[in-house]
């Protein structure tokens, strides 16, 4: 057998060299493997913490305007209220002259 390695050393040393080769290309595989499980994982924490914001932001948004309604609903009825007490006044002013001159006292205006 080792005449025959002797005389065959070249195919020896190729087939050798194609087994080590195979065995990097293994490795180097296995390496790839867990990059990609790797950036496949990243790939799913990025979505869910994207998710995440978005459901914030959209609540955050919920609550934005559902404040903004109540503030139109609050300020319209303060207009209401401010509309009524003015038909009120004017209602007494119309009927009493003498309201107009005790309200004007009453504000601080002595005089027109």
């Amino acid at each position: 057998m080792l005449n025959w390695l002797k005389d065959k050393w070249e195919f020896v040393a190729a087939g050798l060299t194609v087994v080590f080769v195979f065995l990097l290309g293994r490795r180097g595989k296995s390496a790839s493997d867990r990059k990609t499980e790797l950036k496949n994982k990243e790939n799913e924490i990025i979505k869910a913490s994207g998710d995440k914001e978005l459901t914030a932001v959209k609540a955050a948004g919920e609550k934005h305007v559902k404040e903004l309604k109540n503030i139109h609903a609050e300020s319209e009825q303060r207009l209401k209220q401010a509309e009524s007490d003015r038909d009120k006044l004017i209602e007494e002013f119309v009927n009493d002259p003498d309201a107009i001159d005790d309200k004007l006292e009453e504000i601080g205006i002595k005089e027109i």
